[in-house]
C-alpha cells in the first residue's frame, strides 16, 4: 500500500526529529531584552517641599519684619519672584520700635506677624520673654539648609538661643558702630574708643540711643568690659555726644557733614546715602575695643497667621538661591557656597574668638547692663 510507511524511513525520519529536539535543546535561549533599571527613590523631602509650596499658595500671604534697608525689600522680591502667587506684606522698622507694637497687638489678641530679622539684643530682651516666638528648628526640612559643610562654623554654630532652637544667624560679618566723616575726622586720629574722648571731639559725636538699641548698647558692653561702666559717661556726658533715637538721622547727618563722628546706627542705612550720592566721605573704622562678628537672624513668630508659607520662608531664606540674594543687597552670609560681598567686613579665621559674639542669648545681659546705665546717666 502507498500510505504504508517502510520501517527504515519511520526510524530515520524518527532519528532526524530525535536530533532536532536535542540541538533545540542545546541551543542557549535567545537573551531577553534587559529591563529598565529601577527609577532611583526620590527624597522623601523633595515632595515635601512641593507640597509645602502649594499650601503656602493656598495662603497666599506671608508678613515679614526686617530692619530698614532697600536691600532687604530686594530680598522679598526675590521670594516672590520663587513663589509665584505669595505676596510678602514687607515691613522694614527697627526693632526698638516694632516690639512694643507687636507686643501691645498680641495683648489685644492681634497675631499678625509671621517671621522676624530683629536683633537678638531686642528679640531676647523684649519679645522671647513673653513667648513671642515659637521654635524654628522643626520647621526646616531641607538636607542643604542643614548641611554642615555649607556654613562657616558648621549648621549647628548658627542658633544663638541656649536652647538651640528658636533664632538661627546666617549673617556673617564685623560688627563696627563706629562711622566717620572723612572730611572732618582723619582716620589716622581714631585708633580706640578712647580717642574719641579727645576733646576735639567734644560736641562732634552723633549716636544712636544706647537706652533703647542694640546698635550702641552692644558694642558698648564690650568697651565697658575693657574699661569700666565710666567709660560710658565719659562718652555721652563729658563728649556732649547727641543722641537720637532716629538711626536714619544719624546716618543722614554723618553724611551731611553736621558731624564728624556717628555711633550705633546699621551699616545699611550707611550704604543707602552713598547709593543716593550722599556721603563719598563716609568711612566705617573698626577698633577693637568696640568691634564684634554677628549678623543676621531670623525668629519665627508666635501663632503665625500664615504658617505655610512661614516654613517655606524660613527653609528658602536658608538655602545658596537665598542667600546669594542676601549676599549681594545686604551684608555677608555665613554660607561658604556664596559670593563674599564686602571683604572689609568679612570676619578673618578666628575672628569670632578675637572680637567676641555680642548677638548669643548668654552675652544680651551685658548689653542690657549698659543700657540700664545709660538710663541713669542721660536722664
Amino acid at each position: 500500500m502507498e500510505t504504508q510507511v517502510n520501517r527504515r524511513s519511520f526510524v530515520r525520519v524518527g532519528s532526524l526529529t530525535g536530533v532536532s529536539v536535542l540541538a533545540a535543546a542545546c541551543t542557549p535561549a535567545a537573551p531577553q531584552a534587559p529591563s529598565a533599571a529601577p527609577a532611583a527613590a526620590r527624597p522623601e523631602w523633595e515632595a515635601a517641599w512641593e507640597g509645602l509650596a502649594a499650601d503656602a499658595r493656598k495662603e497666599g500671604k506671608l508678613v515679614v519684619h526686617s530692619l530698614p534697608g532697600t536691600g532687604y525689600r530686594k530680598l522679598m522680591d526675590a521670594f516672590e519672584a520663587a513663589f509665584p502667587g505669595i505676596a510678602v506684606e514687607h515691613s522694614g522698622v527697627f526693632a526698638s520700635t516694632w516690639a512694643p507694637k507687636v507686643l501691645q497687638e498680641r495683648g489685644a489678641g492681634v497675631y499678625a506677624w509671621d517671621v522676624s530679622l530683629a536683633p537678638t539684643i531686642t528679640g531676647f530682651s523684649a519679645l522671647y520673654p513673653e513667648g513671642a516666638f515659637d521654635p524654628l528648628r522643626p520647621l526646616l526640612i531641607r538636607p542643604d539648609v542643614m548641611d554642615d559643610v555649607a556654613w562657616q562654623g558648621g549648621y549647628e554654630f548658627g542658633y544663638l538661643d541656649k536652647q538651640k532652637k528658636f533664632v538661627y544667624s546666617f549673617g556673617w560679618r564685623l560688627y563696627s558702630p563706629l562711622w566717620i566723616n572723612t572730611d572732618l575726622a582723619p582716620e589716622s586720629e581714631i585708633k580706640s574708643f578712647k580717642d574719641l574722648l579727645a576733646p576735639k571731639w567734644k560736641g562732634k559725636i552723633i549716636s544712636t540711643d544706647p537706652r533703647t538699641g542694640g546698635a550702641a548698647a552692644s558694642p558698648l558692653s564690650i568697651a565697658r568690659g575693657k574699661y569700666g561702666s565710666e567709660i560710658i559717661k565719659q562718652f555721652y556726658v563729658d563728649q556732649e555726644a547727641i543722641i537720637s533715637r532716629d538711626p536714619r538721622q544719624v546716618a543722614e547727618f554723618l553724611a551731611r557733614g553736621r558731624y564728624a563722628i556717628a555711633f550705633g546706627a546699621t551699616p545699611e542705612l550707611y550704604e543707602d546715602f552713598q547709593k543716593e550720592g550722599l556721603g563719598k566721605s563716609l568711612k566705617r573704622v573698626f577698633l577693637e575695643d568696640v568691634t564684634s562678628v554677628g549678623g543676621e537672624t531670623v525668629w519665627v513668630m508666635n501663632r503665625a497667621p500664615h504658617p505655610n508659607a512661614t516654613k517655606l520662608y524660613v527653609n528658602w531664606l536658608l538655602t545658596q538661591q537665598a542667600q546669594r540674594v542676601y549676599a549681594k543687597e545686604i551684608e555677608n552670609s555665613r554660607r561658604k557656597d556664596v559670593p563674599i560681598r564686602s571683604q572689609e567686613t568679612y570676619p578673618p579665621t578666628g575672628a569670632e574668638t578675637r572680637y567676641g559674639i555680642t548677638d548669643r542669648e548668654d552675652k544680651i545681659p551685658l548689653s542690657e547692663q549698659v543700657r540700664v546705665i545709660a538710663r541713669d546717666i542721660l536722664k
